[in-house]
């Protein structure tokens, strides 16, 4: 009987613990904060020109435009007007 009381303390005694003191803590070390993490950041990445592609009605509503011509689906679904503005 006394090694089943003793197992059991012991579980008891595990379980009252605060979780993660056992844990070190992370320290900052100044040299690796400093140094590149990616070797792409050298070079500039090429800015990207982006198109209109949205109808005027659809950007009004704020509703998702396919960019279909000459009338985007959700215009010809509702039957509203499709205009592209250069």
């Amino acid at each position: 009987m006394a090694q089943n009381t003793s197992i059991s303390e012991t579980q008891h005694s595990q379980q009252q613990q605060p979780q993660g003191s056992a844990i070190p803590k992370p320290t900052t070390d100044a040299s690796a904060a400093d140094a590149p993490t990616d070797k792409k950041d050298d070079k500039a990445a090429p800015v990207r020109k982006r198109l209109s592609l949205a109808c005027t009605t659809c950007r009004q509503r704020k509703v998702k435009c396919d960019g279909g011509r000459p009338s985007c689906r959700t215009c010809a679904k509702f039957n509203w007007p499709c205009i592209y503005q250069p």
